[in-house]
């Protein structure tokens, strides 16, 4: 079975979800990053994926140096465009 692992996580001061190395966001509180990640985990279930919601603390996140430009994207995504990720990976997978 193919898997879906949304990350949620902290990002220079704004919450963002990532899928596939994408970011999605920003989000103003962990808690609509977490809503946004675990209605699109539902949607990729229902689409045959195991998807699973990995929340990063701060304290978790390794040097912001080492990421890429397309990780730092700061477009602005609404939550329907996260759930929307979950049909992307079927491409990708």
């Amino acid at each position: 079975m193919p898997q879906a692992q949304y990350t949620v996580d902290l990002h220079e001061g704004v919450w963002n979800v990532t899928l596939l190395g994408r970011r999605f966001g920003p989000y103003s509180s962990m808690e609509t990053a977490m809503h946004a990640a675990m209605n699109a985990a539902r949607k990729a279930e229902i689409m045959g994926y195991a998807a699973m919601v990995v929340v990063k603390s701060p304290e978790d996140e390794t040097s912001e140096d080492e990421t890429s430009e397309d990780e730092t994207s700061e477009d602005e995504t609404s939550e329907d465009e996260t759930s929307d990720a979950a049909s992307s990976e079927s491409k990708i997978a």
